[in-house]
């Protein structure tokens, strides 16, 4: 199960998606149907994002990863915490890096949308995941995983 969840995990970090990720994941939608305005004006502001968050939900419809990794994947996830500054560094840490982790953070327009994109200092990976909304309190995030399907996250300012 370890090994499933760092398969997990991997895919998370070095898989990106052109496709448009604004539909439903599973029954129990947490992702808006539309961007927020506030994903374009904190491209030129990053203030918006400063602080300290928590991903307080998760939702896949990874149907070909076994239950037990999408578990052990989720409780991970809900165990994250995100701390953003002005001069674009965020740290996290969960119950897999509970030292935590540290490195850059960017926000670009794509084709498709904005995407928020991770480079690990420590851990060395780099992760992108499409802001589907954003304002003061609530961040949305989904990863499109090739030929797997997708997640998304809501996380909330602390």
């Amino acid at each position: 199960m370890k090994n499933n969840l760092l398969i997990l995990m991997s895919l998370s970090f070095w898989a990106c998606s052109s496709t448009n990720t604004t539909e439903k994941v599973n029954n129990d939608v947490i992702i808006q149907e539309e961007v927020s305005e506030n994903v374009e004006k904190t491209t030129n502001s990053t203030g918006l994002l400063s602080g300290v968050w928590k991903v307080v939900d998760f939702k896949d419809s990874l149907n070909t990863i076994h239950p037990d990794t999408i578990a052990s994947a989720k409780t991970t996830f809900l165990s994250s915490y995100y701390t953003f500054t002005n001069d674009s560094v965020y740290s996290v840490r969960n119950t897999r890096i509970p030292k935590g982790d540290k490195g850059k953070w960017d926000m670009q327009k794509q084709e498709v949308g904005y995407y928020i994109t991770f480079l690990s200092d420590q851990e060395k990976y780099k992760d992108a995941y499409q802001m589907i909304f954003l304002d003061e309190n609530t961040m949305q995030w989904v990863k499109v995983i090739p030929n797997l399907g997708k997640y998304a996250m809501l996380v909330k300012k602390q």
